[in-house]
């Protein structure tokens, strides 16, 4: 009877080692795609952290940006005269944080004396919703747009000014970018725990088991 109890623990104490280990599988898989969202995210206000740091930055130095602010039907833009530049933010740019960009760019419009997009008084055209994807870059320019709005840009101002606001953005995405780390972290911890603590279990109930047979025989 001992044996067969001995048994029965044993593969108990192995279905719930598995059943942890799937839970687990499963939850790092899916933290795993969020984290590369998260990553891409970060990388974007990276580099705007980087390309509107103020003039004793190295990277302002040797690229001159020329940092505008273009507003749209859209909504607000950032424009580098610079078409690597602008073609490099582009590339990286996430539908997250297109529309994080375009909320702080708008804290910008009354300090920079933005003019609001409007319509075209002989269409039927409104003004859209953020778009769920990056805009394609249209030249600045301050007549119509062939598609009935109207664009306008101006320069950042003083680099403080975008610099901080790019800041801000960048901590929001940095602080979920070091939570999922940490979930990350915490949930690898407590499988290695569960692990550890099922695999002890599983060597005591085969050593009682070995009693068992020794004392049979």
């Amino acid at each position: 009877q001992g044996i067969v109890d001995m048994d029965r623990e044993r593969k108990d104490a192995e279905e719930r080692l598995e059943k942890v280990t799937t839970e687990f599988t499963e939850t790092r898989f899916e933290n795993a795609r969020e984290m590369t969202v998260r990553k891409n995210d970060l990388a974007v206000f990276d580099f705007i952290l980087q390309a509107s740091a103020c003039k004793d930055n190295a990277f302002i130095q040797t690229e001159k940006p020329n940092l505008q602010v273009c507003q749209s039907r859209d909504g607000p833009t950032l424009n580098f005269n610079n078409p690597n530049l602008q073609a490099r933010l582009e590339r990286l740019m996430t539908p997250q944080t297109q529309k994080a960009l375009r909320e702080a760019l708008g804290q910008m419009e009354k300090p920079l004396g933005l003019v609001q997009a409007r319509e075209d008084p002989t269409t039927t055209e409104t003004t859209t919703a953020l778009p769920t994807f990056a805009a394609e870059v249209i030249p600045v320019s301050e007549d119509p747009h062939p598609a009935g709005q109207w664009k306008k840009c101006t320069e950042t101002g003083p680099c403080s000014l975008l610099h901080d606001l790019m800041s801000i953005e960048w901590g929001k995405f940095r602080d979920g970018f070091d939570e999922l780390t940490a979930e990350m972290n915490q949930n690898q911890q407590d499988y290695d725990n569960t692990k550890r603590n099922v695999n002890e279990e599983i060597t005591v109930i085969s050593e009682q088991k070995t009693k068992h047979m020794e004392v049979l025989a």
